[in-house]
């Protein structure tokens, strides 16, 4: 008997958002890869920008569960997005979900 596992985008959802290191130049972001489908994530993105309407930036594909963003401006509210993307189960599209949260670079080191 063959036992099909059935993939849903919301599988795919890291969990856990921590920023380890924040300082007035730059943060890291670390998460925890979705338990159970680790090996259905082709890679992770980071988006990060100061207004949650702007488009703002992001980040090369990320194999790990961490990323450093830098430069960041002191005192400044980042708004911030990890996109898990698998990109094997479903050949038309890139099927991806994300996490947010938000941080504030120091505004002393």
């Amino acid at each position: 008997m063959l036992a099909f596992l059935f993939l849903s985008v919301s599988n795919l959802k890291v969990s856990g958002v921590s920023f380890p290191t924040v300082s007035t130049t730059l943060f890291n972001i670390a998460w925890i890869a979705p338990s159970g489908f680790e090996t259905f994530v082709d890679y992770y993105r980071v988006q990060f920008r100061q207004n949650i309407n702007d488009l703002g930036q992001t980040t090369t594909p990320i194999t790990s569960t961490s990323t450093t963003i830098s430069p960041v401006t002191p005192g400044v509210r980042y708004y911030i997005n990890v996109y898990s993307v698998n990109t094997r189960t479903d050949s038309s599209s890139i099927r991806s979900t994300a996490v947010s949260t938000e941080q504030s670079a120091s505004k002393f080191d």
